[in-house]
């Protein structure tokens, strides 16, 4: 909860910068590919983030950039995100028979609003190459999961297992659920500008715990108790325009 505070405050303070009247200002739009990676601990026994949900989709959004001083600046962007990733069909059979089988398809829904240092340095005429580094705020509509079991080729079952950043979702039955909608973060990448039109890639890490409730407890085994941990993190490259300058 310490580092959400501090990557929140380190937002705010970002922020209220751009109230520098005699910045260069700048808005326009993007759109891209992301790759959300949902990390967590799968077991009291792991000793590290070893489950992982990886899933593809792209990012759409408002882009204001504010030039503070000599190529320092901040970009700000509100997007909203969907990815999804569509699951493989796997035999349950020890002894190779093609049926039954299961396969489990993700999809998620969010809002991700990065608040970027930057560093733009010009290379040719209107040309530039930029570093940023700063925090983003997520928050999560929807992360769900549904699972399909085909027991004969024309006879499947779709049954909706869980909705990872919604109340009803509660894995270890203890009358609390599980995730948070809200995921903070910190990202680094780099840039390409040519006049308006521009090409940004990088990494978000998560820097908070992406649980709500920290303890997987359930009260018929309570020595079967453990710890929680996890993250989100989310590769991307966006394109972008900026429609308007001063």
């Amino acid at each position: 909860m310490k580092k959400q505070f501090l990557a929140l405050a380190l937002m705010l303070l970002s922020a209220s910068a751009i109230v520098a009247q005699d910045a260069a200002q700048s808005f326009g739009l993007s759109v891209g590919y992301a790759n959300p990676i949902f990390r967590e601990k799968s077991a009291s026994t792991a000793t590290k983030l070893d489950g992982k949900i990886t899933t593809y989709g792209f990012m759409a959004g408002a882009v204001y950039e504010a030039n503070l001083i000599k190529g320092f600046g901040l970009h700000l962007e509100l997007n909203y995100g969907f990815s999804m990733k569509e699951g493989k069909w796997a035999k349950l059979n020890s002894s190779g028979a093609d049926y039954p089988r299961q396969k489990s398809t993700y999809t998620t829904h969010y809002f991700d609003m990065p608040i970027q240092w930057q560093y733009k340095f010009e290379i040719a005429k209107e040309t530039y190459l930029l570093l940023y580094t700063g925090p983003a705020l997520q928050v999560h509509f929807t992360m769900s999961e549904h699972n399909y079991l085909q027991s004969l080729p024309n006879a499947s079952i779709e049954e909706k297992i869980s909705n990872y950043v919604s109340k009803t979702y509660d894995r270890d039955g203890d009358g609390k659920y599980d995730y948070n909608r809200i995921n903070v973060n910190w990202g680094i990448g780099a840039g390409f500008q040519y006049q308006r039109y521009y090409l940004r890639g990088g990494y978000d890490f998560g820097i908070s715990n992406p649980y709500h409730d920290r303890f997987f407890d359930i009260s018929a085994a309570p020595d079967a108790a453990w710890k929680r941990q996890g993250r989100r993190d989310q590769w991307f490259i966006k394109l972008g325009i900026y429609l308007w300058q001063h």
